[in-house]
């Protein structure tokens, strides 16, 4: 890897969540896998429990608190300060919320600015839809680079004028190992699902599959294993129980991670409206877990249709319910997606190839700005 000056680059990464989620496991990946190269710094939320792993990996002085999912101009002005006392080089922001904070204050201390988007999430109401599409162009203006982590990404961020002329595609990386892990289903068969329990995780639905399983006869082989926490779960466990279905679902709650949740799994499902490039499709299928994950954007980017899992129609119980009954029915085609998942994960979303790319495009930017 190329380096520009015989100082260490310098570069904050911004992330408003530090709860479960693809941006907050990126930047810890990112930085992680640069720590020799680079000096890395963070700005996030102290919540669990992204906040304490961000402060074991760069420490307390390299760490600035900012809010959970919210804008505070005090914060932001302690940003503006932070990224001046350090020397910042480049700022990365990871997501929406922090795009706003990191650009705002690239553009007020004229440092480079490189934004990833982790999923493009358009309102649903047109007004906060146009105000939002608005303010995104404003800010991909100030950013040097946007990256988009899939090509359907890219499509949208290029279809909405987001930063058309300065996208760069890195696929999202997680850890694989090179030894294909040796998988054997447990009974019942374990269905992972991994969710931050809002409506664009849709997991709700997971009741209407179950009651479409349960119709078929399928159900009572099966049990969902839920992880994850949110505004939605209290109200689903509470529809479960009044369904007569709490036998089928295990809520475990927000965990530290979720790689122990695919032991002996079966298969992990996603019933996401819309993804960037899902973090937990990848960790299953570096896992050698088979993924029945919605024929959405990302998700359809993440599987190989029929090798690595099976997509299906969005809100498609019987579709669903087919997948999960092939993967029960025939062993022969579970082992081979076991193996396949694997090997995808390992030749196309290894996170030491993310940060690899990434680095290039810190590099390149340096050389035109320095």
């Amino acid at each position: 890897m190329p380096q520009t000056t015989t100082s260490p680059l310098n570069v904050l990464h911004i992330t408003a969540s530090s709860k479960i989620g693809g941006g907050p496991e990126h930047i810890w990946q990112l930085v992680h896998n640069t720590e020799n190269t680079i000096r890395s710094f963070i700005a996030a939320p102290d919540r669990r429990p992204y906040g304490d792993r961000f402060t074991a990996l760069v420490g307390k002085e390299r760490l600035l608190t900012i809010p959970q999912r919210s804008f505070s101009l005090s914060a932001w002005w302690e940003l503006v300060r932070f990224i001046k006392r350090n020397q910042i080089d480049i700022i990365h922001s990871h997501g929406k919320g922090a795009g706003l904070y990191a650009r705002l204050a690239a553009f007020v201390t004229g440092t480079c600015s490189v934004h990833t988007f982790h999923g493009i999430h358009l309102p649903v109401n047109p007004l906060l839809r146009i105000a939002y599409t608005n303010l995104e162009r404003l800010l991909c203006a100030i950013s040097k680079t946007c990256i988009t982590v899939s090509a359907g990404e890219a499509t949208l961020a290029t279809t909405l004028r987001f930063c058309p002329h300065k996208l760069k595609t890195i696929l999202n990386g997680v850890e694989v190992g090179e030894v294909t892990p040796e998988r054997v289903p447990s009974k019942p068969f374990k269905i992972v699902h991994v969710s931050r329990f809002d409506p664009v995780k849709g997991s709700k639905w997971l009741l209407q599959l179950a009651k479409t399983m349960d119709d078929t006869g399928i159900l009572k082989q099966c049990r969902f294993v839920l992880v994850g926490d949110g505004e939605e779960r209290a109200a689903m466990e509470q529809e479960a129980q009044q369904a007569g279905l709490s036998h089928a679902f295990e809520f475990v709650g927000m965990q530290p991670s979720v790689i122990p949740y695919f032991d002996h799994a079966g298969c992990l499902i996603s019933t996401s409206l819309r993804e960037g490039l899902p973090l937990a499709v990848l960790e299953a299928q570096a896992a050698g877990v088979p993924c029945i994950v919605t024929n959405v954007v990302g998700n359809a980017e993440a599987i190989e249709d029929g090798k690595t899992g099976f997509l299906y129609p969005l809100h498609d119980e019987k579709a669903a319910t087919r997948c999960i009954a092939g993967l029960i029915n025939n062993q022969a085609l579970w082992s081979s997606m076991c193996a396949n998942a694997h090997r995808r994960a390992l030749e196309h979303f290894s996170s030491k190839q993310m940060s690899a790319n990434t680095l290039s495009v810190y590099f390149e930017l340096m050389q035109t700005t320095r």
